[in-house]
Parts: structure tokens; sequence; C-alpha cells
């Protein structure tokens, strides 16, 4: 039988408490700066790779020799792929700081998903539909805004393992635009709709067979710090769930700079 501290043993309690917090803070921040510093030492080496993948790359060419050719193009593929992964962790240790600085401008949004689409280099990007009027313009940092795209949907392929419909719509809403990443993949319990935005609730979700993707937490972050939300939303009926990202058409954001 469990006994309630007494009165003169409570303070003793509460500072045993705020000492353990303390400790688990300062050890999330260590291990944060390290992932920084890991992230950012990969990118000089992951630079001469895909240099030299490219110089080997136009020589074959000169020669003519496809095989190799096709290889060398999936190794410059994967490359890229790593150094996206590499970026992200970046953007993340600074968003969670709140030292990311955003490069502002009005950008057509339709035709930046269009165009990130045809950049992941994948038969599964390539063949998603999207729904979307001619064009929709909204206040953005433009690389960020591709990477999100990305997170997504590379989000959308890992559920759905290359084999299910992913839809990707865009629309006007008044001062805010939606867009919504759609796939018929396995539904995501209800407790953990949310939970997969975040470091803490990913693993808990991964350890119950829950499909997870550190860009989800990625593109949260980025969301935020545009003024904008993610949310991640059961499709009733159907089969799968819808990634929901809205942002305002002009953010009123700090730490910005504008284009």
């Amino acid at each position: 039988m469990t006994s309630e501290p007494t009165e003169g043993g409570r303070p003793e309690l509460e500072a045993r408490l705020a000492d353990a917090l303390m400790r688990l803070q300062q050890l999330e921040e260590t291990q944060n700066d390290l992932i920084h510093l890991v992230a950012h030492d990969m990118r000089s080496p992951l630079a001469v790779l895909l240099a030299n993948v490219q110089f080997v790359l136009d020589d074959l060419a000169e020669r003519g020799e496809q095989d190799a050719i096709e290889a060398l193009e999936d190794m410059r593929t994967s490359g890229r792929r790593l150094a996206g992964m590499v970026d992200m962790l970046l953007d993340i240790s600074r968003l969670e700081a709140g030292t990311a600085t955003l490069s502002l401008a009005k950008h057509d949004l339709v035709r930046l998903v269009r165009e990130s689409l045809r950049e992941l280099q994948t038969p599964e990007a390539r063949a998603i539909e999207v729904d979307s009027p001619d064009a929709v313009h909204a206040v953005c940092d433009e690389v960020l805004f591709r990477r999100v795209v990305d997170d997504l949907v590379s989000a959308c392929i890992k559920r759905t393992r290359g084999r299910g419909v992913i839809c990707v719509r865009v629309s006007p809403k008044g001062p805010r635009v939606v867009l919504t990443f759609s796939d018929d993949g396995a539904d995501i319990p209800a407790e953990f709709l949310q939970k997969v935005l975040q470091k803490s609730g990913q693993l808990e979700a991964k350890r119950r067979g829950v499909t997870t993707s550190v860009g989800l937490v990625h593109a949260q972050l980025a969301a935020a710090a545009h003024g904008g939300s993610l949310q991640v939303e059961a499709r009733p009926g159907q089969p799968g769930v819808s990634f929901v990202l809205e942002l305002p058409v002009e953010p009123a954001v700090e730490n910005t700079s504008k284009g």
C-alpha cells in the first residue's frame, strides 16, 4: 500500500522531480545537438559523392554506355534523397530551436507542387493525381515548401508501398490555402492520427505497427513556422488518411526575410 508523502517530504519530492525533468531536457538537447552536428558533417561527403557520380555520368554518356548510365542514375537519385534527408534533419533542428530563417516570396503553389512531384524521380510520384485550379498564389519559403511536399508525398508512397492511389488537392479558402495529400493505405488508429506528427508520438505509433515517417515531423514544424497547420484525418467510408496542410496566403511570422 502506497502512503501519501508528508507535508515535510513534499518539497524534497518536488525538488527531485524538477531535477529529473531538467536532466531529461538536457539529455534531449544533447541528442538534438548531436543529430545537428552529424547531419551537418554529412553534407560535404554527400556533395563530393554526387559531383563524382555526375562526372562519371557525363563521361559514360559520351561513350554511349547505357547500362552503366542507368545504374549510376539510380545511385544519383538515392544520393539526392539521402542529401534531402540530411537537409530535413537540419531543418528540424533549426525549427525546433526557433532559429530558422524563412526566405518569403509570393509563389504559385500549384506550380511548386507539380514541379516537386517531377523532381521526386519516382514512378509513383509522377503518377500522382493533382486536383487544383490553374494557379493558387501564396507567400512561402520556396525551398521549405518543396521539402514539405516531398515529406507528405513520400509518406503517402511509403504507406501505400507504391501500389495505391494518391491524390494532391490544392484549394484556396479565403485567407488560407488548403493542400490535401490523400492515400488509400492502411487506416491509422484514431489515437495516433496527430501523434504521428510528433517525434515522441511516432516512436509509440511505430511500436503499435503504424507506418510513420520522420518527414511528417518536419512538415508539421515547417507548417507552424509559416503560421499554418498540419492535421491527419481519417477518410470516412474510404481506406487511408489525408494529410491536410493549411497555409496563410500572407503569413505573419517572425525570423523571416522577404524575397
